[in-house]
């Protein structure tokens, strides 16, 4: 299962960071996801869990652990966005952790450098730029309650 993820992370990633010369990096971030959905009761452990045996891309549980995944591959390769003016650079994302004080900016629970969501406060379909004055840190539920990515998983559209 965890293997038909990374395929599916690393494919929906090439479109919007360039990963070439950074495998060892992405190889990294899948092995600390890996012992993260190890750890009891935190987010990964309890989206895995949730996904039953199938693994299936389709349903909001895999979804959630599909975003965390390539969370884990985008923080522990650094990766480069190719436009940043849609996603938020390396730096940019420092700075907003740290702005965040290690809280989620809508539910306030503690939040990790290698688990949290650098969201655009107004989104970037509505003009929202990519700054850092317009960024905020969240957890994986309050970003996905958010919605903004609801077309990333469109190439697996069944």
């Amino acid at each position: 299962r965890l293997l038909k993820w990374l395929f599916a992370s690393l494919l929906l990633l090439r479109s919007h960071f360039a990963l070439s010369g950074r495998e060892h990096l992405i190889a990294k971030g899948a092995i600390e996801y890996f012992h993260a959905k190890e750890v009891e009761s935190n987010d990964e452990w309890i989206a895995y869990m949730n996904t039953g045996r199938t693994g299936r891309v389709d349903t909001d549980d895999v979804r959630a652990c599909l975003e965390q995944l390539m969370n884990r591959l985008i923080l522990s390769a650094e990766l480069v966005p190719i436009d940043p003016q849609r996603v938020f650079t390396p730096q940019q994302r420092i700075e907003i952790f740290g702005r965040c004080e290690g809280k989620c900016a809508q539910c306030g629970i503690q939040l990790s450098k290698s688990n949290f969501h650098a969201d655009h406060i107004t989104p970037h379909s509505q003009g929202g730029k990519t700054i850092v004055d317009n960024g905020q840190a969240l957890c994986t539920a309050c970003n996905r309650k958010k919605g903004g990515n609801r077309t990333l998983f469109d190439t697996f559209a069944t």
